[in-house]
């Protein structure tokens, strides 16, 4: 329970200096239109708010003689750490950021939300498959589309550009549908 809070707290910490680091390094506001600024501070500030309500749930749910440092490390080990959930969640979402601009926005993301859907307890992969394929179009839809924001495409050097070939030839078969 502590560790959660700890962690959380830490992330209310770090979003709250991306917030500042918007603020004052992103373009200025065009009047009548929504900017990059607008958005991110937006998104950050709901993420912030969803960590208070997350560490205000869990310290009510945790019961009073949890709620120590001496309980969290009693079952402290490495083994348990590599065998949670959350573990791998922040492992496959750091190899999202570091694999997006590679492999470009539409396989990466496919491959995340398929990961994503197996650590949340999808047992069938097409399931998982078939959700993260939905999910990577809306996704699309709404950067792309929604808000003109062009995604990665990925890198023209690695397998011979093959990535972002396949990511141009998404986004004009979506420019040819719309």
């Amino acid at each position: 329970m502590i560790l959660e809070v700890l962690f959380s707290g830490v992330l209310i910490l770090f979003f709250g200096y991306c917030i500042i680091n918007a603020t004052q390094t992103l373009p200025a506001d065009v009047a009548g239109e929504l900017s990059a600024k607008q958005w991110s501070v937006a998104i950050l500030v709901l993420i912030i708010l969803f960590l208070i309500l997350n560490i205000i749930n869990v310290i009510r749910k945790t019961p009073k003689e949890q709620r120590s440092f001496a309980y969290t490390f009693r079952n402290f080990s490495i083994q348990n750490i590599l065998k949670s959930r959350l573990m791998w969640a922040i492992i496959s979402m750091l190899a999202y950021a570091a694999l997006v601009d590679v492999l470009g926005f539409l396989i990466t993301t496919l491959i995340f939300c398929t990961v994503f859907c197996m650590l949340l307890g999808e047992k069938k992969l097409w399931k998982a498959a078939v959700f993260s394929l939905a999910a990577t179009v809306i996704l699309y839809f709404v950067f792309y589309k929604g808000m003109s924001i062009i995604l990665p495409r990925g890198s023209s050097t690695l397998f011979g550009g093959f990535f972002r070939t396949f990511s141009r030839t998404i986004e004009k078969f979506v420019r040819n549908l719309f």
